[in-house]
């Protein structure tokens, strides 16, 4: 085997002499100038390369991180796509907003009734949604007491149609009479108008049929559930509904003939 020290010395390593050719010595200083010269261009073609990466991967931000990092070290500022946040709450709320009138008409009677005129399909034929609908228009009290007043004498008001109305929103969605009655109440209608409004819709047998389409769907949502599942369904749905246990018993038996299978 040979002895690398023993090679060494019988081979030893030249180191190169400078050169004492002036024409050679020229070459060799302007090819470090050039290679000098090239070094800022190449950093800044690496650092603008880097950037033109990060501006690609990093999402659009429409103002600066402001905010602390926390105790973790780990949090954001909630300033992170602020922008598309408020674009799409300003698109949710310009949808059934309600314009407000000037100032100077807030208490001008006759625009008043004309605004209210305008918007008896929108508000309802009753008194409460009409009031609710004039009073978020910027309109004072003097004005709104006014303008019902008319409204009632030229009979555009009318309580009972609008109670009748509602009750049959609810019937045809399946809604048993405590349900509609709360509705009813939340919309302002008059006491003697609501029980007049139900009972006409219990002798019609209305609510016997809320109560049939109410157990088919539930019926056809609770197929292949257990007897304890199925009953709590009922229980919970029936409460939500308005719809009283002794009200649905005729559909009972076909609730619970699929515990078996």
């Amino acid at each position: 085997m040979i002895d690398p020290e023993e090679f060494l010395r019988h081979h030893p390593i030249q180191n190169p002499q400078p050169s004492t050719d002036p024409a050679a010595e020229h070459e060799i200083e302007t090819a470090e100038h050039e290679t000098a010269a090239a070094l800022p261009v190449t950093e800044a073609a690496e650092n603008e390369t880097v950037s033109t990466v990060h501006d690609a991967d990093t999402p659009v931000v429409s103002s600066p991180f402001t905010g602390s990092f926390g105790t973790s070290g780990h949090s954001f500022s909630n300033t992170w796509g602020k922008r598309q946040t408020r674009r799409r709450t300003s698109a949710r709320t310009h949808k059934g907003r309600i314009r407000q009138v000037r100032p100077e008409l807030a208490s001008d009677k006759n625009a008043c009734l004309d605004s209210a005129v305008k918007s008896l399909d929108a508000a309802g034929s009753n008194e409460w949604g009409m009031r609710q609908r004039l009073s978020r228009k910027g309109f004072n009290a003097e004005a709104i007491d006014w303008t019902i007043a008319t409204l009632q004498r030229d009979n555009l008001l009318d309580e009972q149609t609008f109670a009748e109305s509602l009750v049959r929103r609810g019937v045809a969605h399946g809604y048993g009479p405590a349900w509609v009655s709360r509705n009813l109440t939340a919309k302002g209608v008059p006491q003697d108008v609501r029980d007049r409004a139900i009972t006409h819709a219990l002798e019609e047998g209305d609510f016997e049929r809320a109560a049939q389409s109410f157990m088919q769907t539930l019926i056809r949502t609770t197929r292949g559930m257990d007897y304890d599942k199925k009953m709590r369904k009922l229980s919970s749905s029936a409460r939500s509904h308005g719809h009283s246990l002794s009200a649905l018993q005729p559909w009972m038996d076909e609730f619970l003939t699929d515990d078996s299978q």
